[in-house]
């Protein structure tokens, strides 16, 4: 399967053309034997456009697909909005947040109804994986209060007391999705991490804090996962998942305390198998090996 790439517009804006996605989707594709890039697009099986084409003003672009209209287009389009951005242009659609948030909880958007529409998500980067060192940081969250979801958790854990480490590590915070670059001093904490508390944004589904937890043998605590791998994860077995409300926050501090004081034999058995199952089914070759099958079943 040859595959080709339509180039970056000259005035894309970094929100919206998802470098570290980008980099995910080539480092996956690099491994699958079967797959080839080329750089002639007349030898091509199919265009990948692989960024949302929104101009400098954030308004949406279409110029960009004007000379690509004979080959079958696949969009991999992992922004935070949830509506799909075309209309007939595309053959394939992979989308990452198709969820619209209600109260604490979220309903599929009318653009996941919509046909050869599927689920795309973040995974595990080569670059999130780190020599295991001396996990020396029992509890931690390392979010920022960006967001409504966000804020409440971070309140909650400061009331309640338990985490050793919270607020970001440093300055860049984390490794940013604007770039391809990978902050050292966020990595360095995390892989000292025991138990990780995490959330997703209030407005949308995923973050890659998830997978780049789970590549360093953290102990996940994370709000419901909605996307709908073909390998979900399993809720005590290879994380904990609880709910953003009041109500969830108080169950999650009764498995904290019954893994934390009662079962720390489990925390590091759930770690390691959140670690596994993210390795062999959440990394980037995985989650292009699942586009290449849903493209293969398609046509």
């Amino acid at each position: 399967m040859k595959l080709f790439f339509i180039p970056l517009p000259k005035n894309a804006n970094p929100i919206y053309t998802c470098p570290r996605t980008r980099h995910m989707i080539r480092q996956g594709l690099a491994k699958i034997p079967e797959v080839e890039i080329v750089e002639n697009k007349t030898s091509a099986d199919f265009y990948v456009l692989d960024y949302v084409p929104h101009d400098g003003e954030l308004k949406y672009n279409k110029d960009c697909l004007i000379d690509y209209d004979f080959k079958p287009l696949i969009v991999i389009d992992n922004s935070d909005e949830h509506d799909v951005f075309y209309t007939d242009d595309y053959h394939l659609y992979f989308k990452r947040s198709l969820w619209v948030t209600e109260g604490y909880h979220r309903k599929p958007s009318p653009s996941a109804k919509r046909s050869r529409v599927h689920w795309f998500d973040y995974g595990v980067l080569d670059e999130f994986i780190r020599p295991s060192v001396n996990k020396n940081i029992e509890c931690a969250c390392y979010l920022r209060p960006s967001c409504k979801w966000r804020s409440h958790l971070i309140y909650f854990l400061q009331q309640q007391q338990i985490v050793d480490t919270l607020g970001t590590p440093s300055n860049a915070s984390r490794s940013t999705g604007f770039d391809a670059s990978f902050d050292e001093v966020y990595f360095d904490y995390l892989t000292r991490t025991k138990l990780l508390y995490t959330c997703q944004p209030y407005g949308w589904v995923s973050d890659s804090r998830l997978y780049e937890a789970l590549a360093n043998k953290c102990l996940v605590f994370t709000d419901k996962i909605y996307i709908q791998h073909d390998y979900p994860f399993v809720h005590q077995e290879h994380l904990i998942e609880y709910n953003i409300s009041q109500i969830g926050l108080n169950e999650l501090v009764h498995n904290w305390h019954f893994l934390v004081i009662e079962k720390s034999s489990d925390t590091a058995k759930i770690a390691e198998e959140g670690h596994k199952y993210a390795l062999a089914y959440h990394s980037s070759k995985a989650r292009m090996q699942y586009t290449i099958k849903t493209i293969k079943d398609y046509y």
